[in-house]
C-alpha cells in the first residue's frame, strides 16, 4: 500500500485504487497499520486523482473517510491509540483535499461542520492540526458566493 501512496499515477486507476484503500481500511482481516496505510492511500487519492475520476468516485471515498472519523473502522482500536489518531489525521486530511479539489461534494451536506467542530473537543493533539485545515477548506465550500448551500448574503436595511 506504501507504494500506491508514492505513485500520482495509482491514484488514478479506478475503481481498484479505491477498492484497494477501503480493504485495507475495513477488512476484517486488517491490522491496525494496514488500516493506517489504506488511510493515507486515501489522503492520496483524494489528492491526486483526476478530477472527472473523482466527481465519479468521490461520494464512495467521503462515505468511507466519514466512517474513519467517526471511529467506525476501528471499533476494537481505542479513539486514542497512535494508529485510531492517525487514521482520523489523514482522514481529515482527505476530507481538506476533497473540499479543495471536489467541493460541490461537500457543499450539500450541512451537517458535516457541525459533525467536524464537535470533534475538536474530543480530538486528540496528532489529529486536531488536519482536523482545522478540514474545517478551513469546508468553511470555503460554505462560504458565500462559493456555488455551495452557503447562506445568502444579508443585506445592509
Amino acid at each position: 500500500v506504501s507504494h500506491l501512496c508514492r505513485s500520482v499515477a495509482a491514484a488514478s486507476r479506478f475503481p481498484g485504487v479505491l477498492q484497494a484503500a477501503f480493504h485495507a481500511l475495513f477488512a476484517g482481516d486488517a491490522t491496525p497499520r494496514l488500516q493506517q496505510q489504506g488511510a493515507a492511500l486515501a489522503e492520496h487519492i483524494s489528492s491526486h486523482a483526476a478530477l472527472p475520476l473523482l466527481d465519479a468516485a468521490g461520494a464512495h471515498l467521503l462515505a468511507g473517510l466519514l466512517r474513519v472519523t467517526r471511529g467506525e473502522a476501528t471499533p476494537g482500536l481505542r479513539p486514542d491509540a497512535p494508529e485510531a489518531v492517525s487514521m482520523r489525521s489523514h482522514a481529515y486530511g482527505a476530507l481538506a483535499a476533497l473540499c479543495r479539489r471536489a467541493p460541490k461534494l461537500l457543499a450539500a451536506d450541512s451537517a458535516l461542520p457541525t459533525e467536524l467542530f464537535g470533534a475538536l473537543r474530543t480530538e486528540e493533539a496528532g489529529a486536531r492540526t488536519p482536523l482545522h485545515e478540514a474545517l478551513a477548506a469546508l468553511a470555503k465550500v460554505h462560504a458565500p458566493g462559493a456555488g455551495g448551500s452557503a447562506l445568502p448574503a444579508q443585506t445592509a436595511a
